[in-house]
């Protein structure tokens, strides 16, 4: 996430998805919702906000990119992510 931070501040903060580590962000969040759930997404959420904070940057860039990720508990699911 610190290199997305550096790359979206140099160039302007343009859209998520139009980020090098776009793909890679969401896969690993993918990967993470599947193995333990949307509870463990939250976790490493709250790590990176702590984490980012502490180096100068916050954790809205990973909400961003994992919006939308997961299933809804209403289909069986353990929820799913939402900035």
């Amino acid at each position: 996430m610190i290199a997305a931070h550096v790359w979206g501040k140099s160039n302007g903060w343009p859209g998520a998805q139009t980020y090098p580590q776009y793909a890679r962000v969401r896969e690993l969040g993918e990967k993470l919702y599947r193995s333990v759930g949307h509870q463990a997404m939250e976790q490493v959420a709250m790590y990176v906000i702590a984490e980012g904070a502490s180096r100068g940057f916050g954790g809205t860039l990973l909400s961003i990119m994992w919006d939308g990720i997961g299933v809804p508990q209403s289909e069986g699911g353990s929820g799913v992510w939402r900035h």
